[in-house]
């Protein structure tokens, strides 16, 4: 009996012992000849995080974006949130559409400066008076041009957006158009209902800006505050 357990444990240690070689011998060659990977393979895309979150929006109005924790976030692209903002400014009888973006917008200011829209022009003049010792109008255009200089700090900043190389877009509303991030869809973001304290709403492709101000219905605001908050945006 002892001999035949004498005989197993033979066989077990060289087994072990082949399998030590084996194992010995695919190390080295892993290290001799590391697999290649696709540097690109773990990369993330709009489809990546449009299947993760559900997001059912055409793949053209997505990218993918840095946090600042450095997590990557499926966004709308900033072109295309500024189309859609752009046109609920300038054709306020035509809603923003995906499809014909480009064509809705070929109406739009092509110049520098500030413009701001019929509606708001006459207001956004008198807002200005609160911060400004100079006179402000608005030309044939719709462009904001100073009638007789100032001498605050805001209106130097005012004059300087005016004669600078980015475009602003202005409008007076209690609603900016945007596209849904889950779905696409184009709807209205009632941030003033949403926060009464709040100054303004924004969309931004490079240089150029459409800023919506809040009509400030609930009374929580001054002209001077959301001016204030408008040029800080603009530095």
């Amino acid at each position: 009996m002892k001999k035949k357990q004498l005989v197993i444990l033979i066989i077990v240690i060289i087994i072990l012992a082949i399998c030590g070689v084996y194992v010995y011998i695919k190390n080295n060659q892993n290290a001799e000849n590391p697999v290649k990977t696709d540097p690109t393979s773990d990369k993330i895309t709009v489809n990546n995080l449009k299947t993760e979150l559900g997001a059912t929006g055409n793949d053209d109005i997505y990218t993918v974006a840095d946090e600042q924790d450095g997590r990557k976030i499926l966004a709308i692209k900033p072109e295309i949130k500024y189309k859609i903002a752009l046109v609920g400014v300038i054709n306020k009888e035509q809603a923003p559409n995906l499809e014909t973006l480009n064509s809705q917008i070929n109406n739009a200011p092509k110049e520098n400066g500030l413009w701001i829209a019929q509606e708001a022009r006459k207001k956004f003049v008198e807002m200005l008076k609160t911060v400004s010792d100079g006179t402000y109008n608005v030309d044939e255009k719709g462009y904001l041009k100073i009638e007789q200089e100032g001498s605050t700090d805001y209106d130097k900043q005012i004059e300087e957006l005016i004669d600078g190389s980015k475009k602003y877009i202005i409008d007076i509303n209690s609603y900016m158009y945007i596209a849904d991030e889950m779905t696409g869809e184009i709807m209205q973001d009632q941030f003033e209902d949403m926060d009464p304290y709040q100054t303004y709403t924004y969309a931004q492709d490079g240089d150029n800006m459409v800023i919506v101000l809040s009509t400030n219905k609930a009374e929580k605001l001054t002209n001077q505050e959301i001016i204030t908050s408008f040029l800080e945006l603009c530095k």
